[in-house]
């Protein structure tokens, strides 16, 4: 599951990979591939880091109550933790599946500025006019 809005934020170079807290039928879920992290964002609290704004939906199987889960804990070294925590920014770019575990990959950024995005739009068109050979 790919982060489509991740694409609006000047992205660092360097991503950061971290494990998930899942419970139960997250997984299944998670596997389904019905999980939902476009519009999440990671927030470091008390030393510990947290995806907020997930969705992933409990599978009809599930005996419980169908609820969704929203705020997942991350898996990170006190080091990393450390060195995330000045910055502004942490965006969770995708859910991969490395060696039978969910982790989640995501790097640091800045939002794009309006003036940014103009000049990103016409160059793509540029590109386009060049491809169709119209001027």
């Amino acid at each position: 599951m790919k982060n489509r809005k991740a694409s609006e934020f000047k992205l660092d170079s360097k991503t950061y990979t971290a494990g998930l807290v899942l419970v139960g039928p997250s997984v299944k879920s998670i596997a389904d591939g019905s999980a939902n992290i476009n519009s999440s964002y990671i927030h470091i609290k008390d030393g510990e880091a947290y995806l907020y704004g997930c969705y992933i939906p409990i599978p009809k199987t599930a005996f419980k109550d169908k609820y969704v889960i929203t705020n997942i804990k991350l898996l990170l070294n006190k080091a990393e933790i450390r060195q995330l925590r000045a910055e502004k920014i942490i965006i969770p770019l995708e859910i991969v599946k490395i060696s039978g575990r969910y982790k989640l990959k995501f790097s640091v950024g800045a939002p794009i500025k309006k003036h940014d995005k103009r000049a990103q739009e016409k160059e793509k068109q540029s590109i386009k006019d060049i491809r169709c050979g119209t001027d």
